[in-house]
């Protein structure tokens, strides 16, 4: 199969928050391998170098401070029939990092507008849609776990092959030369089951 140019920039969460959404989209879809995360840049060719792409994301990231992001409600991308939590404190933030981030050697003219949210749901058959946003908005209502999450680090990934991601470098909020480079051991598979780092993109609205 052959390699893929399309690249994000995304963002993981980690710890109760991560394990809701993982649990939860894994059982709309057994299948699916995405890990929890808020999409910072959707998937796009790159017209540049990978260094370069990195480096422009260092650049709009560097002096950025972490901050605060919360989860608030359960709904729904009607055109792309995605079930998903929006995004409440934190939603400006990512709006304008997004804004300089689609500029210069990552700009994409993208199908959607940006909208900073968690997806829990993707890929149901249509008649399944309702329930499965029926059943997130029960889930999140009766067990959803604290909805705040620290934003601090970001993964620059690319989809190396159809639906199977790959760790490119992670670039740190408010360090300069913040870039880290890919893990060493070959697991660094951002689509492939959880890998005791335990922290993908998508596309689709």
């Amino acid at each position: 199969m052959p390699t893929l140019n399309s690249y994000a920039l995304v963002a993981y969460l980690r710890g109760p928050l991560a394990d809701f959404v993982d649990n939860l989209r894994r059982g709309f879809t057994p299948d699916c391998t995405h890990r929890a995360h808020v999409t910072l840049l959707p998937p796009r060719p790159l017209a540049c170098g990978v260094e370069e792409a990195i480096a422009h994301c260092e650049n709009v990231l560097h002096d950025t401070k972490p901050f605060d992001v919360r989860a608030g409600t359960v709904s729904l991308f009607e055109a792309s029939e995605v079930v998903k939590l929006s995004v409440d404190s934190g939603r400006e933030q990512l709006r304008s990092l997004h804004d300089e981030l689609n500029r210069g050697p990552l700009w994409h003219a993208e199908k959607f507008e940006y909208e900073p949210h968690i997806t829990l749901a993707q890929d149901v058959a249509p008649e399944q849609l309702q329930d499965c946003l029926r059943k997130a908005r029960d889930a999140w209502q009766k067990i959803g776990p604290a909805s705040t999450f620290a934003l601090s680090v970001c993964t620059f990934v690319q989809e190396a092959k159809c639906d199977d991601w790959s760790y490119l470098a992670t670039v740190q909020l408010g360090a300069r030369n913040g870039s880290i480079p890919p893990l060493k051991n070959g697991a660094s598979s951002v689509i492939a089951p959880r890998t005791p780092a335990r922290h993908t993109p998508t596309a689709r609205r």
